[in-house]
């Protein structure tokens, strides 16, 4: 018997090749696609690793800063001034010259601290309420709004005055919400108060104010912004002083500022900033004498509060490995005995 030869006719084989380069060009796409996938992978991996290792960074950078504010404690606990070691800004280039790491430290006591208007005991502060009251007539907002701030942070729920606002007010809103009734944790809860938020001019004002974690603190009239020195000082309406070629708009320097700006710190890399001596105040006296102050009957300046130290400070710190970046706000605070912790971390805005 003789087995009959399979013979292919000319478009049977063309057939046959066109499936072949079809499901070639399928594998080929299929292999291109696993190995773009797989780049990618590595890619994202990697810059994971990387931003993991700016964020350890910059946490280094916060315990340099907290090794550097204990030191001046220890070498003097009874003044903070704008030329002490602890205000240089530093950088260093990390990871064989890769990436850098850079930080500064301000302090948090030259701005009015918003929780100051209730005391500890959950009493109206005189002597905050009169000096908020300035600021914000400083900058064209009614002064009479500072019973809604007040009424945002006591532990009561009565309105003061015809511009508090209590959950009877804020529930009646289109997007209603409540009063927290406890401390500001962020300036930027100042937007949802009453009378606060609407203002054009509430950005300007927000940049001389801070939120510490406790009341009664002091401010350090070393480090005073012009507004707050101003509201101190006398309390006399100045209008328009502080909203001279100002754009209300603008975001407030607290949450826009960085540390560094990068293509800067690169360059800068392994040096430190050579700060010019600036004047300051050894006692609270001083301050005093030098700008014919006096407290008493007759006169809108108080002393209560002011100091030459500081207790809170904001480490602001950014990093960056290849791909990876990082940055980082702490609020730190140094105790009376010299003690520190880390109160607050951030990645944004604090």
């Amino acid at each position: 018997m003789h087995l009959k030869r399979l013979q292919f006719r000319p478009r049977e084989q063309g057939v046959a090749l066109i499936t072949a380069l079809l499901i070639l060009s399928i594998c080929v796409t299929a292999s291109a696609y696993i190995i773009q996938q797989e780049h990618l992978s590595i890619r994202r991996s990697s810059n994971i690793i990387n931003g993991n290792k700016a964020y350890l960074y910059t946490l280094g950078a916060e315990k340099l800063a907290m090794i550097v504010l204990h030191e001046d404690f220890n070498d003097d606990p009874d003044i903070d001034q704008p030329n002490e070691q602890w205000r240089t800004p530093v950088a260093f280039e990390v990871e064989e010259s890769s990436g850098f790491v850079a930080g500064n430290v301000t302090t948090m006591q030259g701005k009015f601290n918003i929780n100051n208007l209730v005391n500890n005991s959950g009493a109206q502060d005189a002597v905050a309420v009169e000096r908020f009251r300035r600021l914000l007539g400083f900058f064209n907002i009614d002064p009479e709004y500072t019973n809604a701030v007040i009424d945002w942070i006591d532990p009561d729920i009565n309105s003061s005055g015809y511009t508090g606002a209590e959950d009877d007010f804020y529930v009646g809103l289109e997007q209603p919400y409540h009063t927290p009734n406890r401390k500001i944790i962020s300036i930027s809860e100042l937007r949802l108060i009453r009378g606060l938020g609407e203002s054009p001019y509430l950005n300007l004002l927000l940049e001389h104010l801070t939120a510490l974690p406790t009341a009664e603190t002091s401010i350090n009239i070393n480090f005073m912004t012009p507004a707050v020195k101003a509201a101190i000082e006398d309390g006399a309406y100045v209008p328009d002083v502080f909203l001279q070629n100002q754009d209300p708009t603008a975001t407030t320097a607290q949450n826009t500022q960085t540390t560094t700006n990068t293509q800067n710190t690169a360059t800068q890399a392994g040096t430190t900033t050579t700060t010019v001596e600036t004047p300051f105040y050894e006692t609270v006296a001083d301050y005093e004498s030098q700008n014919g102050l006096s407290s008493g009957s007759g006169s809108n300046y108080n002393n209560t509060r002011l100091s030459v130290t500081s207790q809170y400070f904001l480490v602001q710190a950014e990093a960056e490995v290849g791909r990876g970046r990082a940055r980082l706000k702490s609020v730190i605070e140094r105790s009376t005995d010299g003690k520190m912790r880390v109160i607050r971390r951030s990645q944004g805005n604090l």
